[in-house]
């Protein structure tokens, strides 16, 4: 048409290229749209002219372009890390900036470097941990309240027992007169007061074998109430002293109880009660003993078991004339011991013991057979490497038993 401007030449779109991801100089240069042609070239803006002060100025250092890292793509396998996300650009040929379709793209991090991940071993990364323990085992302490009767300490280890004790007992018993040359048996009821310090000491002899002396020492005093009046008498002395040894018959590992056998004998050292006089005040019993016993002891971690049975025989002694033979003993236990940590352990013991009728020139005494039951409550406390301390008390059960023994026991280790 005449005063027309030609017809615009339409340009065809061009092909659509892969997706690449642009440069930051790429990002801050605007698009070109379909059918506008090519872009526009840009012309720079005049430069201004640097003022006196600027060309007074030096120079400024121009900052060199930082290299472009490859991006490295994750496996397929690998996880994607949330705060390792980069979400690139892509432009289309409508210049329409979008995300791509594709799965998100991970920066690479120390993570991912081969060097620093842990190294294969046959396919399998190694344990985080060995198999094996790290440095010795702590010493088990869950049976050191049985320290006094079990086998504990190691060939030349020694230990030695001191504290404070005291007993209360009140009893009714037959007792012997001579009067007028005539043996005489009566009622009489004995209470019995005893502080004692308890010396004892322990010797490693061999890896199962440990042997053991006992010897109180302390002050006692006697008072008899019977159809003669009341006496009291009183004294400082030493108990009679026993020694032995215990021996680990059986070793259970675990599994089963361990056994324990105990051989003993008793020296009649302390002062005896067969006097002529009606209250004697005594820390011995006047006859020679042995004894023999077995325990038994199972760990359930932290609690340990025991039970066990024993068997102890008097030998007949002359006094004042006459013959006396005390009645033989058959003593029973049982117990339990929970250990709290390793340093603290609470326990509690049932004892109990049947004693026999004494024989008197041959004939039995009647009556004078016994039945003491009582129960053991204590605490065993390792304060120190070497030190142990162990408050108790124990109770009667029966009329013949102890009615209050209660105490401190300190153990030291060499």
């Amino acid at each position: 048409v005449a005063g027309e401007a030609p017809a615009r030449q339409e340009v065809p779109p061009p092909r659509e290229q892969p997706v690449r991801l642009p440069a930051r100089a790429e990002l801050m240069q605007p698009a070109s749209v379909a059918g506008e042609g090519p872009p526009r070239q840009e012309v720079p803006p005049p430069q201004e002219q640097p003022s006196s002060a600027a060309r007074a100025a030096p120079p400024r250092r121009q900052a060199t372009p930082q290299r472009e890292r490859p991006l490295r793509l994750p496996p397929v396998s690998e996880p994607v890390s949330p705060p390792h996300y980069f979400v690139g650009l892509a432009r289309k040929p409508d210049d329409v900036l979008t995300a791509p379709a594709a799965a998100p793209i991970r920066l690479a991090s120390l993570q991912d470097d081969p060097e620093s991940a842990p190294a294969e071993q046959d396919g399998e990364f190694p344990d985080a941990l060995p198999e094996e323990p790290i440095g010795p085992a702590p010493p088990d302490t869950s049976r050191v309240f049985l320290r006094q009767v079990t086998v504990l300490l190691q060939p030349g280890q020694i230990q030695f027992d001191w504290g404070a004790q005291y007993l209360l007992q009140k009893t009714t018993s037959p007792g012997l007169a001579v009067v007028n040359g005539d043996l005489t048996v009566f009622e009489q009821e004995l209470r019995d007061r005893r502080l004692l310090i308890p010396f004892a000491a322990r010797l490693g002899v061999a890896p199962r074998v440990q042997a053991f002396a006992r010897a109180p020492i302390g002050w006692t005093q006697a008072e008899v109430v019977n159809r003669f009046g009341e006496t009291t008498d009183d004294t400082f002395n030493v108990a009679d002293v026993n020694a032995g040894l215990n021996l680990l018959l059986r070793d259970g590992r675990g599994e089963r109880a361990d056994l324990i056998g105990t051989i003993g004998v008793t020296a009649p050292t302390g002062t005896h009660p067969f006097q002529d006089r009606v209250a004697v005040a005594s820390l011995g019993e006047g006859f020679w003993a042995v004894d023999a016993s077995l325990l038994w002891i199972r760990s359930y971690d932290p609690v340990v078991v025991f039970w066990g049975l024993g068997y102890r025989h008097l030998f007949e002694r002359s006094y004042l004339g006459v013959d006396i033979d005390p009645g033989d003993q058959i003593t029973y236990n049982l117990g339990v011991g929970f250990a709290i940590n390793d340093r603290i352990t609470i326990s509690s013991a049932f004892a109990g013991q049947y004693v026999a009728e004494t024989k008197v020139n041959g004939d039995h005494l009647p009556g004078s057979d016994r039945e003491p039951m009582s129960i053991r409550l204590a605490l065993t406390a390792i304060t120190a490497p070497n030190r142990i301390v162990e408050p108790s008390i124990r109770f009667g059960l029966t009329e013949e038993a102890t009615n209050a023994d209660f105490g401190i026991t300190i153990t030291e280790s060499f």
